[in-house]
């Protein structure tokens, strides 16, 4: 079986705390046998159109 977190990125990623941020979020899941899929919001927003 295979885990795996799927994560809309918003506007406070692009930031050094936000990159920060999500590199401890990226390891600590990485630590629990799950994959992370990450898609920044805009995009997302720009495909529903």
């Amino acid at each position: 079986m295979a885990n795996l977190a799927v994560e809309c990125d918003g506007g406070v990623h692009p930031t050094s705390e936000g990159c920060a941020h999500d590199k401890e979020g990226d390891a600590d899941l990485k630590s629990q046998g799950v994959s992370d899929l990450r898609f920044e919001s805009r995009v997302l927003a720009k495909g529903l159109r």
